[in-house]
């Protein structure tokens, strides 16, 4: 006989054991004459143990059960990233346990570019950056998630400033709720309010601080800044968490620009439908964008000639994230 088996054949028993205890009539089978209250109290101890043995036999049905599920799930999460990742070494997969095991998701995240050009500096342009996502915490606990509104300082400020326009966070949905009040919850909105401050860092204009996102909730954060640059330049954009939907759209005078976008991990053709619209052009790419991962959008004044894919001048390295990273 199995180990599980007797288990289960000692726990028959021992149900049978209680139930006999709790429906026996002790009270003829335990009789002291002379001594009528002890007399109750031994009457009542076999029906007191057999309730208390089936209380125990329940709770340990119960507790067993869940311990199981609790156990066989602790299993499942421990060993399933290394049969995914059995091929790759340890190290590896150590870097990615990081990413598959992140309670915050960027649910859908639209970037929206607005491009002019400069009155009188032909070979210069104004960018507009628009960002707003949807940020939950698909955890059963309380999340800090880091905010970082960052944009770099102009390299032409004879031509205007690099300037962080606006941001701001604000609960959207939870789980069970219909309504929520997003004044209930802790977000923010600069610069109308001075919860998160403005600062200089490695030569980028900086807005960052923490955000607290409850087990289940649903954030939206949007920001808006303006920048300068000039025709052949590179604008990169790449996320810090993992995005399930992603969509750009690009704003820009088709009569004197040409825009290209390169995707970092796919082929544009391929992972990403284009959509034309009357002042430019609509991307929404197919696949998740991971940790890491983004896009750049390449501008180039229009030519009868198309450029080559290399731009002519690359603009410096520059931690982008639609503001947000």
């Amino acid at each position: 006989m199995s180990d599980t088996a007797k288990h289960r054949v000692f726990l028959f028993f021992c149900a049978l054991t209680g139930v006999f205890l709790v429906a026996a009539p002790w009270d003829k089978y335990i009789a002291i004459p002379h001594f009528p209250m002890l007399e109750q109290s031994l009457q009542k101890i076999p029906a007191s143990l057999g309730e208390a043995l089936i209380i125990a036999l329940l709770l340990i049905v119960l507790v067993d059960s869940a311990a199981k599920r609790k156990l066989l799930r602790e299993f499942a999460e421990d060993v399933s990233l290394h049969i995914i990742g059995r091929w790759l070494p340890t190290e590896l997969r150590s870097y990615l346990e990081e990413y598959l095991t992140s309670d915050i998701v960027r649910k859908s995240w639209t970037i929206r570019y607005n491009i002019e050009q400069c009155s009188g500096h032909a070979k210069f342009f104004k960018l507009f950056t628009y960002s707003d996502s949807y940020i939950e915490n698909r955890g059963n606990r309380d999340r800090l998630y880091p905010v970082r509104f960052e944009v770099e300082e102009s390299f032409y400020p004879e031509l205007g400033d690099t300037k962080i326009l606006s941001c701001s966070a604000a609960a959207e949905s939870c789980p069970g709720k219909f309504e929520i009040d997003p004044n209930d919850y802790d977000g923010f909105r600069y610069p109308m309010d001075n919860k998160l401050p403005q600062t200089v860092e490695n030569n980028s204009q900086v807005i960052a601080g923490t955000l607290k996102i409850p087990a289940g909730f649903t954030f939206r954060l949007k920001a808006e800044s303006v920048e300068w640059f000039r025709d052949g330049s590179s604008i990169p954009f790449f996320s810090t968490y993992p995005v399930l939907s992603t969509q750009l759209i690009v704003n820009y005078p088709s009569d004197i620009l040409d825009v290209f976008v390169d995707l970092s991990y796919g082929a544009i053709e391929s992972d990403a439908i284009f959509e034309p619209i009357e002042t430019g052009g609509k991307w929404i790419f197919k696949k998740p964008m991971l940790p890491g991962q983004g896009f750049s959008v390449r501008v180039y004044e229009k030519k009868s000639k198309k450029p080559a894919s290399s731009p002519s001048r690359v603009r410096g390295k520059r931690k982008r994230g639609g503001g947000v990273q």
